[in-house]
């Protein structure tokens, strides 16, 4: 490998589209040659995320303490804040974060190629660096668990999936990739693509066709134990569990590799030995209550003895319709739950720790990928609300998941602790309460958990609640010093639409791979 080529490599531009709060981008921020130089997205609270994130990476130790004490003392911190601080910054990084909608009606396409160019030109990108291309259009129009709403939406003559622009997104693939022609592209995308139709036909082999036709391989990231050398295949669907992220969420990624680079040796991801559980990665976070939000759907005031008293035995009508081994245990665990004492109640912004990172049960590897000892502490590490009858069936549902190795279905409930709703005997969502199983890996963090936390219980029935923002980020693998801005329900949307960091980071690995050979 000649030195010209390694200064080239040292200046790898990334244009990350549609990048959320950065998911895709922060696995590639890890390698030295890379930087996500420019993201591009629609959500305005995601871009003010971006921003601090992309501060933080570019700031020398001296100033990252004064990061440190913002993170410590402000709640609400956000770009407009930090940048006054922070002045000598501030045009790269707002070149490097552009808010905008691709797609949208308001601009051409001519004039968002024409602005991706001036803000790479601000950035110091120059033709002959090595370009990587990443992101993936949003997912909504192909996820699975959206087809049901959306069959009826076509029932009603409300929906018509032509004329949805999401299905059409990745056309801006092709409209950037060859005005730009990266030497690579990571396309990535929920596997309801893989099944996606519009008028009868299959939208996934349209996609790859598109693709190759524009002078890429397609490669999948998948070893193939049937082959001596790396091959193209049709096989594009990744689960993050079996790559370390201790959460089984699958993925679509694709590698574009454009044809001059010629990759002929084996470039895949390597699976991991064994899986990362939940409780490796949230049993040292602070132990911390739910809110209280209402009692009989009116407001009160929401305190620890209020929120305990809520538990009491005399709510529980007899323990009628509950087998006698969840009988124990619930008394067991009732009984210790008014005796327990919550010094923290339900939780900080920023929680400091004198033991923060030693009481963790992070392999090496990912003690390294999540910890920050200069943080000190926990960031986003608040509990959310729920109303009274919420909490009890949160409880009997770690606790049935606890003795039965499963969380329970609506028909499992008691008649006293089943929800007032009109379709809960129709069959429909009967696993919509689902406690984390703490000894495997989580299963997908959704957008949804923004609604609520039905789906997203923790696993220790003591501390009856929903996953905090700091927990489901530590499920998707994002690093301790991550900072989600806005109000808790925009947080909980950024990080449940993210692509988990470490699994971008072994992709990353992948194509730096690619730009070498």
């Amino acid at each position: 490998m000649t030195n010209s080529k390694i200064i080239l490599i040292n200046k790898t531009t990334v244009i990350d589209l549609f990048a959320g709060p950065g998911g895709l981008g922060e696995g590639f921020s890890k390698i030295r040659q890379f930087s996500a130089s420019l993201s591009i997205e629609m959500d305005p609270i995601a871009c003010e995320t971006l921003k601090l994130r992309k501060l933080f990476r570019t700031l020398n130790n001296r100033d990252k303490k004064i990061f440190y004490d913002l993170l410590h003392d402000d709640t609400k911190l956000s770009w407009e804040k930090v940048k006054t601080i922070f002045e000598d910054h501030v045009e790269a990084i707002e070149n490097s974060v552009w808010n905008h909608e691709l797609g949208s009606k308001n601009i051409s396409q001519e004039q968002t190629l024409k602005e991706i160019k001036r803000r790479l030109s601000k950035l110091g990108h120059v033709n002959k660096n090595p370009l990587i291309i990443i992101g993936g259009p949003p997912c909504q129009a192909y996820s699975l668990s959206g087809r049901s709403r959306r069959k009826q939406m076509r029932i009603q003559g409300s929906y018509i999936p032509e004329e949805d622009i999401r299905h059409f997104l990745y056309e801006w693939y092709l409209n950037i990739i060859p005005s730009f022609k990266p030497h690579v592209f990571v396309m990535e995308n929920v596997p309801g693509i893989l099944s996606s139709r519009v008028n009868g036909q299959s939208m996934f082999p349209k996609i790859l066709d598109d693709l190759e036709s524009l002078g890429y391989d397609l490669l999948s990231l998948k070893e193939d134990s049937q082959r001596d050398t790396f091959s193209v295949t049709r096989d594009f669907k990744l689960r993050a569990s079996n790559y370390g992220v201790p959460q089984d969420r699958e993925r679509v990624i694709i590698v574009g590799v454009r044809k001059d680079l010629k990759v002929n040796e084996n470039i895949f991801l390597t699976k991991t030995n064994e899986f990362n559980s939940v409780r490796s990665v949230i049993s040292d976070l602070p132990f911390i209550r739910s809110g209280l939000s209402k009692i009989d759907k009116k407001k009160v005031v929401d305190d620890i003895a209020s929120w305990k008293e809520q538990l009491r035995y005399k709510y529980w009508n007899s323990f009628e319709g509950i087998e006698v081994d969840i009988k124990k245990e619930l008394r067991r665990l009732i009984k210790d739950i008014h005796e327990k004492e919550f010094p923290l109640e339900r939780g900080q912004t920023f929680i400091k720790s004198k033991n923060y990172g030693k009481t963790n049960k992070l392999s090496s590897e990912l003690s390294d990928w999540y910890l920050d000892e200069n943080l000190g502490g926990y960031l986003n590490h608040e509990s959310r609300s729920h109303m009274d009858c919420d909490l009890r069936r949160y409880l009997f549902n770690s606790v049935f998941t606890k003795v039965r190795g499963r969380a329970p279905l609506l028909t499992d409930y008691p008649d006293f602790l089943l929800p007032d709703h009109k379709n809960k005997n129709s069959g429909n969502h009967k696993d919509r309460f689902r406690t984390i199983d703490a000894n495997k890996p989580g299963k997908t963090i959704t957008s949804h958990i923004s609604k609520d936390g039905h789906a997203f219980i923790h696993p220790d029935p003591m501390q009856c609640r929903s996953l905090t923002v700091r927990e489901a980020a530590r499920i998707q693998s994002f690093p301790d010093n991550y900072f989600f801005c806005g109000n808790r329900t925009q947080q909980y949307h950024q990080v449940g639409n993210a692509v988990p960091p470490y699994l971008a980071y072994q992709i990353a690995e992948v194509v730096k791979k690619i730009l070498k050979a």
